[in-house]
């Protein structure tokens, strides 16, 4: 789990934080749960997991339209290529 956010954060997040947010990524890490206690957390306790799974499914396909509206969005006003120096 650690590489998975790890590498998520390189690609996605790290090209516009500064020397300090960086730095605080790297403390945050230490405190990512293992797959399984991700999951845990996430489903709760009254669930089972086809339930989480068919939840899960629904927020991705509602999630994933408006990832895409924003990244338009930021296209269209030149704002997509902010770096942090």
């Amino acid at each position: 789990m650690e590489q998975a956010v790890q590498e998520s954060y390189t690609n996605t997040l790290k090209p516009w934080h500064g020397w300090i947010s960086s730095a605080v990524f790297k403390v945050v890490l230490k405190l990512v749960p293992d797959s399984k206690g991700l999951i845990t957390i996430l489903k709760g306790k009254d669930k089972n997991n086809d339930d989480f799974k068919k939840e899960l499914r629904t927020f991705i396909s509602l999630l994933a339209p408006l990832l895409e509206e924003i990244h338009e969005v930021l296209a269209v006003y030149g704002i997509d290529i902010f770096k942090s120096a």
